[in-house]
């Protein structure tokens, strides 16, 4: 059966699917590939009407590197996991927590496109109580994400997952927004 699909439906189902998987604690390539996909939609849709509003180019301009050097370093793991035809037989040293930043920057360029889904908010606020060093407290949903999950940042990874997922579930079940974007 074919089914039409925009560009932004593809990138949003991309990055709700790799949140559901990365809190089940699913292959981490795979949910690096998914977050890429969509980042990378994400983005491009945002510059095409504003060539320095995406994340993207935020990160372009914040740390001063070339483009092409920042593209490098943000596609460099999933090229490396979708392509084989200049190295077939290299190999990758893959952090997996990078996919908590790959998923954050997809969640940050949707909500400029379209707004946020469940899933997005709920990871927003997760990796926001996971690593609340990289915010100030002035931003309000940093005081949330410490409500919702408190000291989050200092339970071993699987915890912090399955409570991420558990909270998924939770609102799922009330049938409400994780927070108001």
């Amino acid at each position: 059966m074919a089914t039409s699909v925009t560009k932004i439906e593809a990138a949003m189902r991309q990055l709700d699917v790799a949140i559901w998987l990365f809190f089940v604690d699913a292959d981490p390539i795979s949910i690096r590939t998914l977050a890429a996909a969509a980042t990378s939609v994400l983005a491009d849709l945002i510059e095409a009407k504003n060539p320095k509003g995406s994340w993207r180019a935020k990160i372009v301009d914040d740390i001063g590197l070339p483009r092409a050097t920042v593209q490098l370093i943000i596609n460099e793991a999933p090229n490396f996991f979708k392509h084989a035809n200049r190295d077939p037989d290299a190999s990758f040293l893959f952090n997996d927590e990078e996919n908590d930043d790959a998923l954050f920057v997809g969640v940050l360029e949707c909500g400029q496109v379209r707004g946020t889904s469940l899933h997005m908010q709920a990871f927003q606020i997760w990796y926001m109580a996971a690593h609340p060093d990289r915010f100030t407290s002035e931003i309000p949903q940093v005081a949330l994400a410490q409500t919702v999950f408190p000291e989050l940042d200092k339970l071993p990874r699987q915890e912090q997952l399955a409570r991420g997922a558990k909270f998924i579930n939770d609102v799922k079940a009330r049938g409400e927004r994780a927070f108001a974007a």
